[in-house]
């Protein structure tokens, strides 16, 4: 083996690696994004499907979460009032 030869297989190896590497990525990342963009039609489609009821279930949780929020609302104007008269009876 010449000193070209040497040289010319020093220089193609990583540049040969380089590009089967760069081919890999390239072929990944059209999977990806055609995995992707399945998963996002998916979706689309069972949220178009469900999506009345996925709404009904929201209104549900909100009017649930309202009435919790009345609840602890009140309650805390119980304690405050409790507050408020252990706060006189101490002060007299």
């Amino acid at each position: 083996m010449n000193n070209q030869q040497l040289y010319l297989t020093i220089a193609v190896a990583p540049i040969l690696s380089l590009v089967i590497v760069l081919a890999g990525y390239i072929v990944q990342n059209v999977n990806l994004n055609a995995r992707v963009a399945e998963i996002k039609g998916d979706m689309r489609d069972l949220f178009n499907a469900n999506g009345t009821m996925f709404q009904a279930e929201l209104r549900a949780i909100r009017a649930e979460m309202a009435k919790d929020q009345s609840e602890l609302l009140h309650k805390f104007a119980d304690l405050d009032q409790r507050i408020n008269r252990l706060e006189q009876i101490v002060r007299r």
